[in-house]
């Protein structure tokens, strides 16, 4: 098991892809105001369509990369298998993502997304398109692929299954924020790999800019157009739980910065850094949104289970945090106040 989620790098995109889709069509139901209950199937396909995606993507480009990673010295689990082992395991992705497709046949916004990100991934790896080595058009690519179609799938997933439309102008600050974000991550992955891509001659956007013009691009342009767009989401939802939340998220980085000396970073790929507001994106919003819903309808408990335990293992770290603001804030204040008031 452990090697097969090695293979699908499933590690990359199970905690740190799927929330986020996740978390925008919870946002969509509360803008539309549908009920929690009709919300249990939505959140299975996103979740089948985004693994299926996510391993297709995953496999798809280390299969094609197998040359290029041979001679940078790198060492990925599809080199321990024989071709025929590699050629099941491509087959087998192409099997999932043709079966969400089917599923989705009924649903033509959702399965147009679908198809998108299915053709984006492949023109990503495959020669002679091969985006990744065109510069900033890979950057773009894994944006548009991995966060801005994924976004869209997951919003016209709920809305054809609960039979509401879609605002343009909704998926507007949602296009505005999943598209930085995901350059920005792209960039990050870049720039720890720039040696690496200009060793065995891979054109890719670091490679081509260099790491100081590329870490500009990500923190001067990428960013503010990300915190903008989002806050404009925000502003949109019209939920005070997700403005508290976030207070409570930027609370929690300045204790980990003071008391961990955390590294906040925006796409610096420092030892130990913490990218900025991921964690708000991951866990704290799409959980705001559910628990903005419980007053009105208790089912939303049932929903807010199924995510923390899909998605344990975030909830865990950032809870982490809570014996620090006891041991540093509130221990301190309480030994304060009791010699104050003796």
């Amino acid at each position: 098991m452990y090697r097969a989620w090695r293979l699908v790098r499933a590690h990359e995109w199970w905690h740190y892809k799927l929330p986020l889709a996740i978390a925008v069509a919870f946002a969509f139901s509360s803008f539309s105001r549908i009920p929690t209950c009709e919300l249990f199937l939505p959140f299975i396909l996103i979740m089948a369509a985004g693994i299926s995606a996510a391993i297709y993507a995953s496999v798809f480009n280390d299969y094609m990369d197998l040359d290029q990673d041979r001679r940078a010295g790198k060492k990925t689990p599809m080199m321990d298998l024989s071709p025929a082992k590699r050629s099941a395991v491509i087959f087998i992705s192409l099997s999932l993502m043709a079966a969400i497709s089917l599923l989705l046949l009924h649903m033509p916004a959702s399965l147009t997304c679908f198809l998108l990100i299915w053709a984006v991934y492949t023109a990503y790896s495959l020669p002679p398109i091969r985006l990744k080595e065109r510069g900033i058009l890979g950057v773009l690519c894994i944006g548009v692929g991995e966060h801005v179609l994924a976004s869209f799938l997951a919003v016209f997933l709920v809305a054809e299954l609960t039979g509401r439309s879609v605002p343009w102008w909704w998926l507007l600050p949602v296009l505005g924020w999943s598209l930085p974000f995901g350059c920005r991550g792209i960039v990050w992955h870049q720039l720890a790999d720039i040696d690496n891509d200009r060793k065995v001659g891979c054109t890719t956007m670091g490679a081509n800019l260099g790491a100081e013009a590329l870490r500009r691009f990500g923190e001067r342009v990428l960013f503010p157009i990300e915190v903008f767009s989002f806050l404009t989401f925000l502003i949109l939802c019209n939920n005070l739980v997700v403005w508290l939340l976030l207070a409570l998220h930027l609370f929690f980085e300045w204790m980990r910065y003071r008391f961990w000396s955390a590294n906040i970073i925006i796409v610096d790929p420092v030892p130990g850094g913490r990218f900025a507001l991921f964690e708000y994106y991951q866990l704290f919003f799409p959980l705001a949104i559910l628990f903005s819903a419980l007053p009105r309808d208790p089912t939303a408990a049932v929903l807010i289970g199924m995510f923390c335990l899909t998605f344990a293992a975030p909830l865990a770290v950032s809870m982490r945090v809570l014996p620090v603001i006891r041991w540093r804030l509130l221990e301190p204040w309480l030994r304060k106040t009791s010699r104050e008031s003796g």
